[in-house]
């Protein structure tokens, strides 16, 4: 039998991503440990079981952006890491990448009729249509 990947699309529960945004609780945001790549690492390992964040190492917002830079910008960074060129995610759980006016590209997890962001003030449910990558998974 072939093992399951990560990217499959089969559908995740909210119930599972909202168990997931509660172990990750509220802290305060530290690029490289408490950002919007490492929380969407952090719900993406829990619902599949594989962490992708191994090797993604980084202690300031410059080391972040250098990282970025160096596979185009954060959509290429996802694939990269990933594995799989995006598609449509519709599920919950679902990585994403919004595109915000001032900000740029954010990494976070599609939820509802939303995806949940972690910005440097805060958690955010920003609306679908900001939504520019996103990646189908599979629970584990």
């Amino acid at each position: 039998m072939k093992p399951k990947t990560a990217i499959q699309g089969k559908k995740i529960s909210s119930f599972a991503v909202n168990q997931a945004f509660n172990e990750w609780g509220r802290n305060r945001f530290d690029y490289g440990l408490i950002d919007c790549c490492q929380f969407t690492a952090f719900v993406v390992q829990r619902l599949t079981g594989k962490d992708y964040s191994e090797g993604f190492v980084y202690s300031s917002k410059l080391e972040a952006y250098d990282i970025i830079k160096k596979h185009g910008d954060l959509i290429d960074l996802f694939t990269h890491i990933l594995g799989c060129k995006p598609n449509e995610a519709i599920n919950d759980g679902d990585p994403c990448i919004i595109e915000m006016d001032g900000v740029g590209q954010i990494a976070g997890v599609k939820y509802g009729d939303s995806v949940v962001c972690l910005l440097e003030q805060g958690f955010a449910r920003l609306p679908n249509h900001m939504i520019r990558a996103s990646w189908t998974l599979c629970h584990k």
